[in-house]
């Protein structure tokens, strides 16, 4: 089960479970991109004085479809047992997408240079390429998501860098010709689109492309119509 200290950030700074990771309850909604999959369960870490914050947590989990493993008061715990600090950068729950990661840490690995992220969403793709060095920039038509983009590498540091365009990709192309290392697009799709993003690519560059996952097409969703 993954902990997640729900506590204000210096509450967590000033003692802490080993292994948990701060994301306060008012956060939550903003942080979604952080959290770990949902094929894991989580244990809330809560302060008994603030039960509201417990409320907020436990609705928001709920409704977005984690599994609440259990829930720790941490008043009742002996405080001589916690860690002390801010989260490291280099924890975390989130992964990138398994086939991005299979790429960047097999083929791939030692790689870097400009990356376009068609379609990026909140940002873990993107965070993770430029924890191994990548300029990323990521393209979205959601404000929203891609100010949670920036927040996130902003936390999770590493040696590349992140920029993010808003743009409606069904109907804009912004970059030129043979301008990245890498293309990628991962659970978006938009086929008329394809061609242009081929011709973005470097000699000797790179074109990932995973659409959706496994099963999607028995479900609701459905495949991709475009």
């Amino acid at each position: 089960s993954c902990l997640v200290d729900i506590r204000a950030s210096d509450e967590y700074a000033q003692g802490h479970l080993k292994g948990s990771l701060s994301f306060p309850s008012k956060e939550l909604i903003y942080r979604s991109g952080e959290l770990p999959p949902r094929t894991k369960c989580v244990t809330l870490i809560f302060n008994g004085d603030d039960s509201g914050s417990l409320d907020t947590a436990n609705d928001f989990f709920t409704r977005a479809r984690w599994t609440i493993r259990d829930t720790i008061q941490i008043n009742s715990l002996d405080p001589t047992t916690f860690e002390q600090g801010s989260q490291p950068p280099k924890q975390r729950f989130w992964e990138p997408s398994p086939f991005v990661m299979g790429m960047l840490m097999g083929p791939m690995k030692g790689h870097t240079g400009v990356a376009y992220d068609f379609g990026c969403g909140s940002g873990r793709d993107m965070a993770f390429l430029a924890g191994l060095g990548w300029c990323v920039t990521g393209l979205d038509n959601r404000a929203k998501l891609l100010y949670q983009c920036l927040e996130m590498h902003n936390r999770y540091g590493g040696t590349g860098c992140v920029s993010t365009v808003q743009a409606h990709l069904t109907t804009t192309s912004p970059f030129r010709p043979r301008s990245a290392d890498l293309v990628l697009m991962v659970r978006f799709l938009h086929r008329p689109l394809l061609a242009s993003m081929l011709d973005m690519v470097a000699v000797g560059g790179y074109f990932l492309c995973s659409h959706f996952v496994d099963g999607v097409q028995h479900s609701s969703v459905g495949t991709p119509k475009s």
